[in-house]
């Protein structure tokens, strides 16, 4: 009897240890770069997140940290963070945060965003947290995708896009001829991608906006192309299926006859 009830004790410990070092994971102060990083860290099961660079600002990865930014980096057990988003990690180093540093590879495709999820909830201990959000995702990316396309219907304008954007023409299910950027479009490259004949282009909304000059419009003025800026960094909510749904209705609008 003693053995049996000295076994139960040991097995209900080592549930309630393990319980709460997964509820520690998942409640573990997570600072993201941006909100795309964060949406990735939210799509995980992280559940305290704070975003450095703000949502509204026109390209996060060249944000400039304020002193408060330190503060929250301090207090953080991870830094998640693209290759592209040195700030951050200057951040960690000027605080001696003991913080652990996750690069993660942002794109907003399927298979990618699967991969990524999946390491990051490995990481954070909330593997059971992030199989409900790809279950959205795989359902959501499919009623959105079709219900474009249908919209669509027999349009399939030739797309020229910026290599960030590119892959939203297979979301819409319409022909990528070309892409450019990110450096600056030399002369004999606007040459060959405006022979492409593009009906559309599909601009960074990050670093193309409105009418300023930009690759994208370079090409759109020399051949009549529409223009569709689109996004990859989600808002202040960090929903990554934000992202798809206005996409998705930028780009329906966009090619409306």
């Amino acid at each position: 009897m003693i053995k049996v009830f000295t076994r139960f004790v040991a097995v209900s410990l080592l549930a309630f240890v393990s319980g709460a070092q997964a509820q520690q994971a998942t409640t573990a102060r997570v600072v993201a770069s941006t909100t795309w990083a964060g949406a990735f860290a939210k799509a995980a099961g992280a559940t305290d997140i704070v975003v450095i660079a703000p949502a509204d600002f026109p390209h996060p990865p060249d944000y400039d940290p304020r002193p408060s930014d330190l503060a929250a980096i301090a207090r953080a057990k991870f830094v998640v963070m693209a290759p592209f988003d040195g700030f951050a990690k200057r951040l960690q180093e000027a605080t001696g945060s003991a913080a652990q540093i996750v690069t993660v590879d942002l794109e907003n495709t399927p298979g990618k965003i699967r991969s990524e999820v999946a390491r990051l909830a490995k990481i954070f201990g909330t593997e059971a947290t992030s199989q409900a959000f790809l279950a959205r995702l795989d359902s959501e990316y499919a009623r959105l995708s079709g219900q474009l396309k249908r919209e669509l219907g027999e349009r399939k304008p030739v797309v020229v896009g910026h290599r960030f954007m590119a892959y939203w023409a297979d979301f819409a299910g319409l022909p990528i001829a070309g892409v450019y950027g990110p450096r600056p479009l030399q002369p004999q490259e606007l040459a060959d991608l405006v022979a492409k004949k593009p009906g559309v282009i599909f601009k960074n909304g990050q670093t193309e906006r409105g009418s300023a000059p930009s690759a994208g419009r370079a090409i759109a003025d020399a051949t009549g192309a529409r223009q569709v800026e689109i996004i990859n960094f989600p808002g202040k909510s960090l929903d990554l299926l934000e992202v798809f749904e206005e996409n998705a209705r930028r780009i329906a609008a966009g090619l409306k006859p």
